[in-house]
């Protein structure tokens, strides 16, 4: 092995260890937040038994059961074999996901790009999109921020990064007049310089009647996970999320049983 790839292979290995201690830092640091329900449940000596003896088997060791308690304080139901996240995140994921690639698929700027011409598949529409600096319309031609903001009807739309973000953080809705938002008073220029380096502004899309009677001032969102093992493809338990007392960004999930 030439010194070049002896460096990379190195570096990619010392990469995936640290994000690996972060993800652990912020599963732990996430899990203490939610102390409340974890412990609103009591497991049983034979429930206890029960999980160490299926994780002993299947991962080798014994695991913290905060997971187990906070994910039956969700569901109301008991269940040895509720994967922790600690767990998912940090071996599951890196594994089924390699890092390299969730990058790409994670950009919100490319879905256009990637699935755009995906049957029936609506993806929202992008006026000003801006990649690590580089502002393009919704053609992808390339523009000048100011100029092109200018350029933006009265209307709702949705600014939000598109990389590194998730769970409804760095997402701001704006009611535009006179290229304005009502609300901050700020013009569009002004909250696009804001957001950095990597965002779009796309229309504000309508969510079905159904999903609107449940909660109708916030697009709520079914969160889907499918996984492939031995060539067959799996869908896990789908979650809902919705959002609450008059928020805008969904926060709050309800989990499929």
């Amino acid at each position: 092995m030439g010194l070049t790839k002896y460096v990379q292979k190195r570096t990619e290995l010392l990469e995936k260890e640290l994000s690996r201690v972060l993800l652990s830092y912020s599963e732990y640091k996430n899990i203490k937040k939610k102390r409340q329900l974890i412990q609103k449940v009591e497991l049983t000596d034979e429930q206890t038994r029960e999980i160490d003896k299926f994780y002993y088997e299947n991962y080798g060791k014994k695991i913290k059961k905060d997971w187990h308690k906070l994910y039956q304080s969700y569901m109301g139901v008991y269940r040895h074999n509720y994967f922790p996240e600690i767990l998912f995140s940090t071996k599951l994921e890196p594994l089924t996901n390699p890092r390299r690639k969730a990058e790409l698929f994670g950009d919100k700027n490319l879905l256009s790009a990637l699935f755009g011409k995906v049957g029936n598949l609506h993806i929202p529409q992008s006026y000003i999109s801006c990649v690590n600096g580089f502002v393009r319309d919704s053609n992808n031609e390339p523009k000048e921020l100011e100029t092109l903001c200018n350029t933006i009807s009265d209307g709702r739309y949705v600014i939000k990064k598109t990389v590194d973000t998730s769970s409804g953080r760095d997402v701001m809705i704006c009611d535009l007049k006179n290229c304005c938002d009502n609300r901050t008073k700020k013009t569009l220029y002004e909250i696009c310089q804001e957001f950095g380096e990597n965002y779009c502004v796309q229309e504000c899309i309508k969510q079905c009647d159904e999903l609107n009677r449940l909660y109708p001032n916030a697009l709520n969102t079914f969160r889907i996970i499918t996984y492939i093992v031995e060539n067959k493809i799996y869908i896990a338990p789908m979650a809902l999320r919705l959002a609450r007392g008059g928020g805008q960004i969904e926060t709050t999930f309800i989990m499929e049983a």
